[in-house]
């Protein structure tokens, strides 16, 4: 079986560990412009909706599985498990949109996204791992559109730097750009770098799972160390230090390999090499983007939870994770508190691991909780960020809109940038991320032929709004607006110095705070990609395992376990639903290899997809 987890998880560095939402994008902003309301009373809309009746209702049904939290990964376990095993699974998301970082809000009459930007790993291909997972949770409902093989533009001191798909194409530029040859042979041992540690990624995903089955003598004295050994030597070490280690001088060069940090948070002298290395494989051959935005990721999944007796809930905020004096699961409590117990004895919590264990605080007599809680308190958090939604006037045409995004890097010493910038010693934002998610759908045009959206995504500090914590979403004071604006403005400005076409064709805009992420996603200070991808995270295999030892059937899931973005989220959720079922880890082991079947079953639309085309006004 053992061997057979490697085999599996072999594909995993080549479409490995996803960072398919750009800087932080994934979730940085839900924008302020959401107010704390219920949203429209729409059919699609309520019915998925946590009402006092329909509470009671949840309650008095029997589930197989508890999932808290209604994002890629929680929904994506969901799905899994449901189609799998012929379980009832119930989904609950504190939020009144479904779907997490994939959901989208409407504004101005328009659609926007607020974290999947770009998603790698061959998913336009049916044959990859990534697409196989999606086809097999989704029952093939979810599809792809591949975009332009130049799917990224670095822009660094000025200088663009167009980046092509597939590695050949992109060290044929390097040598181009950068034809000296000590740059040359620099490249070519950064990228043997790059492969070295993405491969060591599939021993640290398989022990995810094999934990689950292996007894703990055996685990942490043979399986640990043999899956895990070679991961954590590479993961020890900053992407700095690794290209030093190469000896990669040219500061421009070292900026141009490293432009995508914004994908998984810290700056390069800071991250862990193995994320940066998975997510540079991740993309090394392009991206695609969900055909009809990126909502249709959860209105896809949840027919296959609902279709076979499950529910997907919104408005339903869980207070505790309820364990017995034998430590195992036995519900949870949802909805006002103290709230409504809901019975199950398997709960999957894809909400981070800060909001996890914080359900688990009253049950806290546990030596290995204890030991999570004061690890997680030791660990910095990633970065939060800033989003600016903008209205454009003119098709895609009419803007000569790119599918690529640009990411534009004023100083090509980022780590000097980040820090003047977050001393407050200078106002140049160290990485801005530019995206234009209207061109990228193919299906946009048929919903809005005459208008466009952009987004902008840039690091900010929580702290910088702390002073509007207490102040209610949607009411915050003129000096909040102010500075808002200020940013915006200025985000603004430099939109249009790097798409002049679009001077004169910006109708409305809209800001978004690490507040919005706060008190819609309940991230933790808005934060982007939880606990940051930093070597310290991953110097103990076992500090945040998918398996939950001290509490039976407790599962974790999503990026804090793994990795953060799209295929993060997926990955987590394929060990997830491994971890509660053998016959879900069997169904995996075919699923990576690229092989997924769906079945005959039909599902009836109107029952079973969320409508996310809400209105929002501005907060």
């Amino acid at each position: 079986m053992l061997l057979s987890l490697l085999n599996l998880f072999a594909l995993v560095p080549a479409q490995s560990t996803d960072s398919g939402n750009p800087v932080g994008a994934s979730e940085a902003a839900c924008a302020d412009l959401e107010r704390d309301t219920m949203p429209p009373a729409d059919e699609e809309t309520t019915k998925h909706l946590l009402t006092k009746r329909r509470l009671e209702d949840v309650a008095s049904k029997t589930y197989d599985a508890v999932v808290i939290g209604s994002g890629i990964s929680g929904l994506t376990t969901a799905a899994l498990l449901a189609r799998t095993n012929d379980w009832k699974v119930l989904v609950l998301e504190q939020h009144f949109t479904v779907g997490g970082c994939s959901h989208t809000f409407e504004k101005h009459g328009l659609e926007y996204d607020v974290g999947v930007h770009y998603v790698g790993g061959h998913v336009w291909e049916r044959a990859s791992a990534l697409r196989s997972v999606f086809d097999y949770a989704t029952e093939e409902r979810l599809k792809w559109s591949k975009l332009d093989d130049v799917y990224d533009i670095a822009v660094v001191e000025g200088k663009r730097y167009p980046i092509r798909s597939t590695r050949a194409a992109f060290v044929e530029d390097l040598t181009r750009w950068f034809p000296d040859a000590e740059d040359v042979v620099s490249v070519a041992k950064y990228f043997k770098r790059i492969d070295e540690a993405a491969a060591t990624f599939q021993g640290f995903v398989t022990h995810q799972i094999t934990h689950a089955y292996t007894p703990g003598f055996v685990d942490r004295f043979v399986t640990r160390g043999w899956l895990t050994n070679d991961f954590r030597k590479h993961a020890s070490k900053t992407v700095a230090q690794v290209l030093d280690e190469c000896g990669v001088d040219n500061g421009t060069l070292r900026t141009v390999l490293t432009y995508l940090y914004g994908d998984y948070g810290p700056e390069p002298s800071k991250a862990s090499f193995v994320e940066h290395a998975v997510v540079v494989t991740h993309y090394q051959d392009g991206s695609a983007y969900p055909v009809g935005g990126s909502s249709q990721i959860a209105k896809s999944l949840i027919p296959t939870v609902v279709s076979r007796g499950g529910d997907v809930l919104a408005r339903a905020p869980v207070h505790e994770i309820v364990v017995d004096g034998s430590k195992r699961v036995v519900g949870v409590r949802v909805g006002k508190e103290p709230g409504q117990l809901i019975k199950c004895s398997r709960v999957v919590s894809a909400i981070g691991a800060a909001n996890s264990l914080k359900l688990l605080s009253h049950a806290d007599d546990s030596s290995i909780l204890k030991q999570r809680l004061k690890r997680l308190d030791a660990l910095p958090d990633s970065p939060a960020h800033m989003m600016v939604f903008v209205e454009l006037e003119g098709s895609k045409e009419d803007l000569d809109l790119p599918t690529s995004n640009m990411w534009i890097l004023p100083n090509e010493n980022v780590t000097k940038a980040a820090d003047d910038y977050f001393r407050q010693q200078s106002t140049v934002v160290p990485t801005s991320f530019f995206s234009f998610p209207s061109a990228k759908d193919p299906d946009w045009s048929k919903r809005f032929p005459t208008r466009s959206v952009a987004e902008i995504v840039v690091e900010t500090k929580y702290e910088w709004f702390k002073e509007f914590e207490s102040e209610k979403s949607g009411r915050r004071s003129h000096v909040y607006e102010e500075e808002k604006k200020m940013f915006g403005d200025r985000l603004i400005t430099m939109l249009v110095d790097a798409f002049p076409q679009l001077k004169g064709r910006i109708v409305s805009t809209d800001v978004g705070t690490p507040l919005s992420s706060q008190h819609f996603l309940a991230s933790k200070h808005g934060v982007s990609y939880g606990v940051a991808a930093v070597p310290e995270r991953f110097d103990d295999g076992n500090w945040l395992m998918a398996k939950a030892d001290d509490v039976e059937g407790l599962v974790f899931t999503g990026q804090d376990t793994l990795s953060c973005g799209v295929m993060g989220a997926v990955m987590s959720s394929v060990v997830a639903a491994s971890n509660l079922s053998f016959k879900s880890l069997r169904v995996a082991l075919g699923l990576m290899r690229g092989r997924s079947s769906t079945s005959s079953t039909t599902v009836d639309d109107d029952e079973a997809l969320l409508e996310d085309d809400l209105e929002f006004e501005g907060d």
